[in-house]
């Protein structure tokens, strides 16, 4: 049985393996949301900025990358040290359909809703955040704006993506 990891959010653009196949994939029963507070990498502990996170209810469509047997341990531990630095995320096995009908198991990063980088904002102050954070990785308007492109390439429409996209770019 081949390693599937699936991307939502950064790992969307910057995988942290390498990998033989990537395919477009829906998560059934979990949503990308953007909920989890940057203090580092989008935004500052005065400043915090947000990412996604992956919240229970609704679907979510990414990328699903198969991983080769021998890289399956490098892969897994490479993302673990970036997803799992702190308990926002906890890594768990999730079925996924990829677009061509396969279903397939993978390892995903779900959101700790335990966290306390969890939180739920309404649009306007995701949007005032996301507008005014800059990390070490860049501002959270950037990681914002790169996320939609990723989706757009999918053709995926996000309506939360959309909305902050236009409320913090005012488009």
């Amino acid at each position: 049985m081949s390693l599937w990891i699936f991307a939502y959010g950064s790992l969307m653009t910057k995988p942290t393996f390498d990998y033989v196949e990537k395919a477009p994939a829906t998560l059934l029963g979990h949503s990308r949301c953007f909920c989890i507070v940057s203090h580092v990498w989008r935004g500052t502990p005065e400043q915090p900025g947000l990412v996604v996170g992956l919240v229970p209810g609704g679907t979510c469509e990414g990328f699903a990358f198969r991983i080769a047997p021998e890289n399956e341990d490098e892969a897994l531990s490479a993302t673990d040290r970036v997803e799992l630095i702190r308990d926002v995320y906890h890594r768990k096995s999730v079925s996924l359909v990829l677009t061509d009908g396969r279903n397939v198991e993978a390892q995903a990063y779900l959101t700790n809703l335990d966290s306390s980088e969890f939180r739920e904002y309404s649009s306007e102050e995701k949007a005032r955040m996301i507008s005014t954070a800059m990390g070490r990785n860049g501002s959270s308007a950037q990681y914002l704006a790169d996320l939609r492109e990723r989706l757009s390439e999918l053709s995926i429409l996000d309506d939360e993506v959309e909305t902050l996209y236009r409320l913090v770019f005012k488009r």
